[in-house]
């Protein structure tokens, strides 16, 4: 395995994050790293595909179609939601999550966001394109069973996200920001959204796994410790506790991610 192309991604995620550092000092709002963490998957998958040849094989180019349909996707609604928290009070705009980050790490939160909120999402982005960089660089002509499972999971995970997102954002559009919302996908997971994402990235794993290898499930495994352990979950969970009345009575009849089996079969009793 050459190491060259794998260095250079890695060099070129580090300059994207660490360009809008700058910027984050002066608006005061380090989330706006969140603009490039889904376009920066895509970049980095074209430029894995550009320095081993650009291959047409089928499984190189459903890899890259995936993952720039799931960063369009995601890329769209974080530009979205900036737009809408740019037109809040500047103690506001930044997203809940690094507003309790900066209350926790102060003093010197300014040189802190550098290498842990900027370097660290930039290191992160790297490994979990892993997968991706090691499938395009290995392109292969066959298309087999287990790449058509990883392309359904992915399909559907990808689904499964944006009809949850849609949801959520029309929900927020009718019944203003603090709503609890509790009806749709959102009445089966508390976190639908975060469930697709889990899904696609399995999903994409075992599309790129026969010429990715087996060591890069290190990449779905981390990307699902994250969102369950770390910066997704946990932290949306701690935010709409303090800030959704009812959202504790939520949590006790909806599960976290995978939905009852009896909620999903549940038929309406006639009246």
């Amino acid at each position: 395995m050459m190491l060259q192309p794998y260095l250079i991604t890695l060099i070129a995620a580090l300059c994207w994050f660490l360009l809008l550092w700058p910027l984050s000092l002066a608006r005061r709002d380090v989330s706006l790293v969140d603009l490039v963490w889904a376009p920066g998957f895509a970049i980095i998958a074209l430029m894995a595909w550009a320095m081993n040849g650009a291959p047409d094989d089928p499984r190189s180019l459903t890899l890259l179609g995936l993952i720039g349909a799931w960063s369009l996707r995601l890329g769209a609604l974080m530009i979205g939601r900036k737009w809408h928290e740019w037109s809040l009070p500047i103690p506001d705009r930044e997203d809940p999550r690094y507003q309790d980050l900066r209350a926790a790490w102060e003093p010197g939160f300014w040189w802190k966001s550098a290498l842990l909120v900027f370097a660290l999402q930039a290191v992160i982005q790297w490994a979990l394109t892993l997968p991706l960089q090691s499938a395009l660089a290995a392109p292969q002509a066959r298309f087999g069973w287990l790449e058509i499972i990883g392309l359904s999971l992915a399909v559907c995970g990808l689904i499964l996200e944006s009809l949850s997102d849609w949801q959520l954002s029309r929900f927020k559009q009718q019944h203003g920001h603090r709503a609890l919302m509790r009806s749709g996908l959102w009445s089966l997971s508390r976190h639908p959204n975060y469930l697709g994402e889990i899904v696609f990235v399995w999903g994409l794993w075992l599309l790129a796994l026969p010429a990715a290898g087996w060591w890069t499930v290190c990449a779905p495994l981390l990307m699902s410790l994250l969102l369950r352990y770390v910066s997704g979950v946990p932290a949306v969970e701690d935010h709409l506790r303090r800030t959704r009345p009812g959202y504790a009575a939520y949590q006790d009849q909806v599960p976290m991610l995978v939905p009852r089996l009896s909620a999903l079969f549940k038929r309406q009793r006639p009246a």
